[in-house]
């Protein structure tokens, strides 16, 4: 079993802070990140994508959801595979939209983003051997809340 991806997370900085309230405020349309025609080809983009297809996740994100993720602490493949692990264990939780949005990313994210050490001590309590499990689509099926 992955581990549940628990932290207490770092307040956000003030220019990451403001802009999560840009994103906010902005009167841009929130598009599911797969079809929005800019950010849906940048790698990490690419990858979000693939994953949540290749493990049929019952979400989506929106595209100004991973900006704001990629903004603040989602900035390699495997904090991709973090911030999907997130949004299962939230999207199980709280049975949420199709499209997770950036007032998504507020609630499940109320007191900051995960650490740096945060992230890491995860990392490692979800390997096995030399293998991540969260490469591995059988963990991410049937998986429920504790």
């Amino acid at each position: 079993m992955i581990p549940t991806f628990k932290f207490h997370g770092r307040v956000l900085q003030q220019d990451e802070y403001q802009d999560l309230l840009a994103l906010l405020l902005s009167k841009k349309n929130e598009l599911p990140l797969e079809v929005d025609p800019e950010l849906s080809k940048e790698f990490l983009s690419q990858v979000a994508i693939k994953r949540m297809e290749f493990y049929h996740l019952p979400f989506r994100l929106s595209n100004l959801f991973f900006l704001i993720s990629m903004r603040t602490w989602v900035n390699n493949p495997g904090r991709v595979m973090g911030l999907l692990w997130v949004c299962q264990q939230y999207s199980k939780k709280n049975n949420t939209p199709q499209v997770l949005t950036v007032n998504d990313f507020c609630y499940m994210f109320p007191l900051g983003v995960p650490t740096d050490q945060e992230f890491d001590n995860w990392w490692d309590s979800q390997k096995e051997g030399s293998n991540n499990k969260v490469d591995n689509p059988d963990y991410w099926v049937d998986w429920v809340v504790s």
